[in-house]
C-alpha cells in the first residue's frame, strides 16, 4: 500500500531546506572491521572485571572504565590513523561492553532464580 499526500508551501520549503542542509554536510567515513567489535568487546568486559576485582572499584565507577577502555582500544588500535572515527567507534565498543555484560549477568541471576524454585 502506497500513501501518497501533499505539502503546504511552508513544509515544502522546510523539506527543501532540509535536502540542501543535509546534502552539504559532509559526514567522516569510518571503515571499521567485524573483528575489530568481535575481540574488542570480550576484551574490554575481561579488563574491566579484572580491575574491579583487584582494585576494588565502587559499581557504579566500572561503566567509565569499560568506555574509556573502548575509547583506548578504538583510538589508539582499530582507528589510529582516524581520530574521529576512534571516538565514534570507541563509544560504540565501550557500550556494548556494558549492555553485554548487564544482560548476561541478569540472565544468570534469572536462570540461578528459576533453578531454586
Amino acid at each position: 500500500m502506497v500513501y501518497q499526500f501533499e505539502l503546504n508551501k511552508n513544509q515544502q520549503n522546510t523539506h527543501n531546506k532540509l535536502k540542501k542542509v543535509c546534502s552539504a554536510v559532509d559526514f567522516p567515513a569510518i571503515q571499521t572491521n567485524f573483528w575489530d567489535a568481535v575481540f574488542a568487546i570480550p576484551i574490554i568486559i575481561v579488563l574491566t572485571q579484572l580491575i574491579k576485582v583487584y582494585f576494588k572499584l565502587p559499581k557504579w565507577f566500572v561503566p567509565t572504565i569499560a568506555l574509556l577502555f573502548g575509547l583506548g582500544i578504538s583510538i589508539f588500535i582499530s582507528h589510529k590513523h582516524n581520530t574521529l572515527g576512534g571516538i565514534f567507534m570507541g563509544w560504540f565498543y565501550g557500550y556494548a561492553a556494558i549492555g553485554t555484560y548487564a544482560s548476561l549477568k541478569t540472565n544468570i541471576i534469572s536462570f540461578r532464580n528459576k533453578q531454586k524454585k
